[in-house]
């Protein structure tokens, strides 16, 4: 753990201002969606209501008429179907309610006879009125609906192709109901709407431009406060990967030249000592032994040196450091597969990245998976460097916190997104470990 800690390599740090600005033409474009999706509701929305408003106002014209016009107007003559009296309203009905707009006027009694219409062939005749029309004479109230065409009473209404029926309640002089009818063009209706719609939607869209406006400045201060703030904390991390850099190479430099050298000179003391004391062998066999024990000692400290600061690495390249670091594998009883496809040109900081994980991922399987098989692969895939390193062990599972094995590669996920990549391993019981790192060869 204190290895991998110490090991943690120099990032490059990825690009604050094109993040910025990336964060911004994210919002920008995103506020920019939300406004048309919004728009296009407010689109909708505006031309039902507009449709809306438009039957509304054709109810309340068809009560207009009624109160001002129809029932100042109806005779008792009118209702038992007097010729005169129909003809004189239906002049009244020509010359102040028929129009491009209202082409039908019909008047109904409560038995279906039509009392009057605009088409003389329907006067006195006797239709079927429906639960709704029924309903307005009795209760009153005011109702509108497409036509429909096929009835009876409309069919020679079809060469409107679409109308709009408003029907309401009047009474005769001597208080008699009927039902006021007006069929109005459908289209007149609608351009109605329409020409509601286009007053009403410059006021909406404008309101949304005006919004997304507004928030670009906003959008503009978050994203560097932002972009300050993570410039913050990767000059942190930077300090932290410099002094950790520096350290190890200290620890490197004074294990070496101290204790090793010191350990060195002990260990050559009691092998010539253990000569010397050839007369006396349990004093020789003592000698001996602890001068192995001292070797032994010396072999583990340069391989922790190795560990902290690979040589290696920066003399003979990554290739040569990963072989290096499989190599003792085999004797440990693990098979490694190299398969190493390192491009040219790779900078010494993501070599030393790369080498950081791939040596944690090897020293889990080799302590903690008992595997016997373990792949090390680099490949580049387009603009993409890939690393796998799966070994075929015990496994983990991934859902619970990272255990004293693994936590090294938790902390090496940050650097690797420090450096424009991603870490993700992959494990469950009895499955092995998958760890792979993906490289976006043109970051930073």
């Amino acid at each position: 753990m204190l290895a991998t800690m110490a090991a943690m390599t120099r990032p490059q740090l990825p690009s604050t201002d094109r993040s910025e600005r990336r964060l911004l033409l994210q919002f920008v474009v995103g506020s920019a969606v939300v406004a048309i999706l919004l728009g296009a509701a407010t689109t909708f929305l505006l031309r039902d209501a507009a449709r809306d408003e438009a039957e509304r106002s054709a109810r309340r014209s068809t009560q207009l008429a009624a109160r001002g016009i129809v029932e100042p107007a109806l005779t008792a003559e009118l209702v038992a179907g007097d010729p005169a009296a129909i003809a004189a309203f239906d002049e009244l009905a020509r010359s102040r309610i028929l129009d491009d707009a209202t082409v039908r006027v019909k008047l109904w009694k409560r038995d279906g006879t039509v009392a009057y219409s605009d088409q003389d062939e329907l006067v006195g005749k006797q239709f079927d009125l429906d639960d709704e029309e029924l309903e307005v004479i009795s209760e009153g109230g005011t109702v509108s609906e497409v036509t429909d065409l096929d009835r009876p009473e409309n069919r020679a209404d079809r060469r409107f192709d679409r109308l709009l029926e408003v029907y309401t309640r009047v009474h005769a002089p001597d208080g008699t109901p009927l039902l006021y009818e007006t069929y109005v063009r459908d289209a007149s209706v609608s351009e109605s709407g329409r020409a509601l719609w286009r007053r009403l939607l410059p006021t909406a869209i404008g309101a949304l431009l005006l919004l997304a406006i507004v928030q670009v400045p906003l959008a503009l201060g978050f994203a560097r406060r932002l972009g300050a703030r993570r410039r913050e904390r990767e000059q942190l991390l930077q300090s932290a990967v410099d002094a950790s850099e520096l350290e190890r190479r200290r620890i490197a430099r004074d294990l070496h030249d101290g204790v090793v050298q010191h350990l060195a000179g002990v260990g050559l003391n009691l092998h010539a000592a253990s000569i010397e004391a050839g007369t006396d062998p349990a004093t020789a066999a003592t000698m001996a032994s602890s001068a192995e024990q001292v070797r032994q000692a010396i072999r583990e400290l340069r391989t922790l040196l190795v560990d902290i600061y690979p040589p290696n690495l920066r003399e003979l390249g990554l290739r040569r450091a990963l072989e290096d670091l499989v190599s003792e594998l085999p004797a440990r009883g693990i098979d490694p597969d190299l398969r190493l496809d390192v491009p040219a040109g790779l900078s010494a900081q993501r070599e030393q990245l790369l080498y950081r994980v791939a040596q944690e991922a090897v020293r889990n399987a080799e302590r903690h998976s008992g595997a016997a098989h373990l792949l090390l692969c680099i490949e580049r895939v387009e603009d993409e460097l890939r690393m796998r390193i799966e070994d075929d062990g015990a496994g983990f599972d991934t859902s619970t916190p990272a255990d004293e094995g693994h936590v090294g590669l938790v902390l090496l996920r940050d650097l690797v997104a420090a450096a424009g990549g991603t870490l993700h391993v992959e494990s469950s019981a009895g499955n092995g470990t998958n760890v792979r790192v993906e490289l976006d060869l043109h970051h930073g």
